[in-house]
């Protein structure tokens, strides 16, 4: 009784429950198939998310964890971008598989960035952002060699090749704005793009533009203000 009354406090403290159903709960006599069950209902219809925890940390992955077959897939794609979107050559199955000091792999927010040779060139940015349907992946891929102006392109890869999707994906209200009057930067947890006014600068704390990946594609969270 005494966990029973604990967890009805912290369902009602936090308004994860209505009160019609705290008092069914009460009443259930098989407390831990009834609670379990009437939980896992009630908190759908409310349309809060259910994580189930296991009792060994290590099993307990992130909800983005890659499979063995899709961390596959990913490289085999990063691997044929063309050269003509990186600025430079797409990164190799080596650098992509081990520890390289020219690519830095996030294969869980899906963020990759090539950093410049001893030239100074070849810095890209790529992130990959995952479809509901059709093809797997949407990858953006931003040339940083000349720093942040402009936009990414997006991609996807089709029977065998990579086609420009960027019209798809970026609103019209972005897809307006002049390339040379802006800068972009890809989120490296993977949630999006920032867009604001140009400057050679990496600052993006006043951006234009908050955009959020969602049903395919990228949708304004933040419009500019007018002055």
């Amino acid at each position: 009784m005494v966990v029973k009354n604990a967890l009805i406090k912290v369902l009602e403290e936090n308004d994860l429950m209505p009160r019609r159903m705290l008092h069914f709960l009460l009443l259930c006599p098989t407390f831990t198939l009834c609670s379990a069950m009437l939980c896992s209902v009630t908190l759908a219809q409310e349309g809060v998310t259910v994580t189930k925890t296991t009792s060994s940390s290590s099993n307990v992955q992130p909800s983005s964890a890659l499979t063995a077959s899709e961390r596959e897939t990913v490289t085999h794609l990063l691997s044929t971008v063309p050269e003509k979107y990186l600025g430079c050559p797409a990164p190799t199955l080596e650098q992509l598989k081990g520890s390289s000091s020219e690519l830095e792999a996030d294969f869980v927010n899906l963020y990759f960035l090539r950093h410049p040779d001893s030239s100074g060139h070849c810095k890209a940015a790529m992130a990959l952002f995952r479809q509901t349907l059709g093809t797997p992946f949407t990858l953006a891929v931003q040339n940083l060699t000349s720093g942040f102006q402009g936009l990414p392109t997006f991609l996807e890869f089709r029977k065998g090749r990579w086609l420009d999707v960027t019209k798809k994906v970026l609103p019209n209200v972005v897809l307006r704005l002049e390339r040379l009057k802006i800068k972009s930067r890809l989120a490296r947890d993977g949630s999006g793009l920032l867009v604001a006014p140009f400057d050679t600068t990496d600052d993006f704390s006043k951006p234009l533009y908050t955009l959020e990946w969602k049903r395919g594609q990228l949708w304004p969270l933040e419009m500019k203000t007018s002055h």
